[in-house]
This record gives structure tokens, C-alpha cells and sequence, in this order.
């Protein structure tokens, strides 16, 4: 791992929800293997862009047998000049990730098929597309179902409302059955008689779904300002949005400069929170949920740890991390992914793997669960 050594550096470029930004991982070369492009497909995610997808030739690579990768955008397309037929060499980001590398087919330009064009109308919706940047973005909207699916499905996800029940197949089923056609506001009018004729739904089932859909309504502000799926707010910044602003009203009329003044929001972001809030149908879709009885509410800091900064590694057994990484911010402290200098303690549990011996390494205080549990009872934290 690269890091910069300054602390004042590291302070002032600050983290992201899941990397500091003062540290990079410097890697192993990945496995590279050969395979043919078969085809150039194009997938519209929950935010309108359309990503060039290429379907390859099963191939292993890694132990894995992969048989699509994303292309990322239009440009790297034109800039490796990879086309439908042509033999291309690829490997896994990370170990994890498919990726084209480069083009190795050493045939003659007559001898290929035509360069790839990107579409002037989604594949979706037919709605117009239009260039954003190094982007192509369909301008339908919601209107668009794979955008609307996507916000459904990121409204409902673990880290955003955490709606049980409302998957990627249930929300492709309730769009299918018409049951969801406007917005992410049409699932708060979701019943039992209306989910009852939908394949595999029985009573319970129904009634489990829309119970959930219901217990959610109460939920934080930071969780729905992340749900609302606006580019560039990941879960840190929607946390920092709702301890600054405190209320989804005074985020919705702040401006770019009000946003920038903000510690940890960066330009881009700003841009995107201005450019989401000027948009006439989400600012709908929100009154919508608020009307629907959605409540969220700022959670009070008790600034037990004031700032101080925890790790979580191993395998938890009394909570899960993301209950502990609850408990502690709401007291102040700081939940950060990697172990540093600045790191005040670190919770271990079983199988706690390079964090802890980073962390002994570096003279961070260590606490198991036992220990972390008597730490907040002796700060009066009630954690039952």
C-alpha cells in the first residue's frame, strides 16, 4: 500500500466510506487471457448511463469462467478500437472485476466488422440519449424501467431503507405486474389484495412484503438521502449531509456554494446533489414519499468519542459490523476501513486477518467484543 506520510496531508484529504483517500494498493499483475468479443451490448444502470457491455467467448481466467465485461464507455471502445468478432485480451480487476485490456486480433480493418455506434435512443425505453461527459445518459428518467428498477432496488437496499423482501426479483415482478410504474413512491401504495395475483405470492407472503415496506417508513435522514440514489453520495457523504443540514428541505435550496463549504463534499458531488434537486420529478418523488409518511429523522450524536477514529475486522458474534459501526457513530465516533496512525481502536473479532497485526504493529489499542461492550457500558451507551 502507497501512502502519503504527512498527517496534515491525510487529514485534509480525509476518506472515503470504504478508503482513505491518502493510500492506494499497489498490486500483483492480473492473470491475462485471450478470448473473442462475440458481441457489444449496451446495459442501462439506476442513474440513465449506458455501459457497453462486450459477450465473450467463455474463458477462464483466474478459476473463473467469464463470459461478459464492461467496457466502460464509448471513448475506451473508440481509443482500443475493440469491435464485435475480434479477439481481445482480458483479465479480472482486483481478482474480481472482468475487464478488456487490449485488442490483439491482427487482422486488416476490411477484415473486421463495422466499428461499434452508440445508440442514439435507449434500448429501453427509446427515449433520446444523450453525451454527458465521457457518458451517454438516457434522458427518460423514470420513465425509463431499468432506471426506475435500479432506484427501487436502491431504495430498498441493505444500506439505504433495508426493506426486506424488496429485491431485484420482486421489484422486476411488481414492475412486470404493473404494480410499480411511476416511482419509488408507487410501493407505499402496495397492498395485500393487490400483491395476492402475482406469481408465487400467497397471503403471507403479501402481507410480510408490505409490513416491511411499512416498518421502514420510519427510517434516518443519512439512510433515505443515500436512498434517493444521487451520483456521487455514497453513505459517508449522506451522513455528513444530514449532520450539516439536518432536514431534507434545507439539503433540497442549498447551492453549490453553500454544498462546497461543507468538510469532506467535494465539487463533484456538489454539482450532482445541485443538479439532482433541480430536477422537477425528483423533488415530486420526495414530497411524494414524505406525503406516503416516510419520516426521516437526524439521529442525535452523542459525542461520546468525539471524532475518534475505529476499525472493525473479523467476524462479529454478538452484532453484525454494520451495527457496531451504527453504535459507534451515533456516539461520535469515526468508522474507517483501514488501519493508520490515526486510528484509535480497533474491534476484533474471530479471524481478524492483516488489521490486527497492522494495528499492533502500530500500537493501536485493540478491543474484542467483551471489551468494546464494557467500553460503552462504561460510557453509559445503552446497546441491549
Amino acid at each position: 500500500v502507497i501512502k502519503i506520510d504527512r498527517l496534515d496531508y491525510q487529514r485534509r484529504l480525509g476518506e472515503r466510506s470504504r478508503s482513505p483517500r491518502w493510500a492506494m494498493a499497489y498490486k500483483f499483475a492480473p492473470r491475462l487471457e485471450i478470448t473473442t468479443i462475440e458481441d457489444i451490448v449496451l446495459q442501462v444502470g439506476r442513474t440513465g448511463i449506458l455501459t457497453p457491455v462486450a459477450q465473450l467467448a467463455p474463458v477462464e481466467v483466474g478459476g473463473v469462467t467469464i463470459s461478459r465485461a464492461s467496457l466502460h464507455n464509448y471513448d475506451q471502445i473508440t481509443e482500443k478500437d475493440i469491435r464485435p468478432g475480434d479477439k481481445v485480451r482480458v483479465a479480472r480487476a482486483g481478482d474480481v472485476i472482468p475487464y478488456v485490456v487490449e485488442r490483439v486480433d491482427d487482422r486488416l480493418d476490411i477484415e473486421r466488422s463495422s466499428p461499434f455506434e452508440m445508440l442514439v435512443r435507449c434500448p429501453v425505453c427509446d427515449a433520446c440519449v444523450v453525451r454527458d461527459g465521457a457518458y451517454f445518459v438516457c434522458t427518460g428518467g423514470v420513465s425509463c424501467g431499468a432506471q426506475l428498477r435500479g432506484a427501487v432496488e436502491h431504495y430498498a437496499s441493505r444500506h439505504a431503507l433495508d426493506i426486506e423482501g424488496l429485491g431485484d426479483k420482486t421489484v422486476r415482478q411488481l414492475m412486470d405486474g404493473g404494480l410499480i410504474q411511476d416511482s419509488i413512491v408507487d410501493i407505499y401504495g402496495l397492498t395485500v389484495d393487490k400483491l395476492v395475483p402475482l406469481e408465487r405470492f400467497g397471503k403471507k407472503k403479501a402481507g410480510n412484503l408490505v409490513n416491511a415496506i411499512l416498518a421502514r417508513k420510519d427510517t434516518t435522514l443519512a439512510r433515505f438521502i443515500y436512498a434517493l440514489g444521487i451520483r456521487h453520495v455514497g453513505e459517508h457523504v449522506a451522513e455528513v449531509l444530514s449532520q450539516e443540514f439536518g432536514d431534507v428541505g434545507k439539503l433540497m435550496e442549498a447551492d453549490f456554494d453553500r454544498l462546497i463549504a461543507v468538510h469532506e463534499i467535494g465539487p463533484g458531488s456538489a454539482e450532482s446533489i445541485v443538479a439532482f434537486f433541480a430536477e422537477p420529478h425528483n423533488c415530486s418523488v420526495i414530497k411524494g414519499l414524505l406525503a406516503a409518511g416516510v419520516t426521516p429523522r437526524v439521529e442525535e450524536r452523542q459525542e461520546f468519542f468525539g471524532g475518534k477514529r475505529f476499525v472493525i475486522t473479523g467476524s462479529l458474534g454478538y452484532w453484525s459490523r454494520d451495527e457496531v459501526a451504527a453504535i459507534l457513530e451515533s456516539a461520535g465516533g469515526r468508522v474507517t476501513s483501514s488501519v493508520s496512525k490515526q486510528t484509535d481502536y480497533v474491534i476484533v473479532g474471530e479471524k481478524p486477518g492483516s488489521k490486527a497485526r497492522k494495528a499492533r504493529d502500530l500500537k493501536v489499542t485493540i478491543l474484542d467484543e467483551d471489551g468494546l461492550l464494557a467500553m460503552l457500558q462504561e460510557k453509559g451507551l445503552n446497546v441491549s
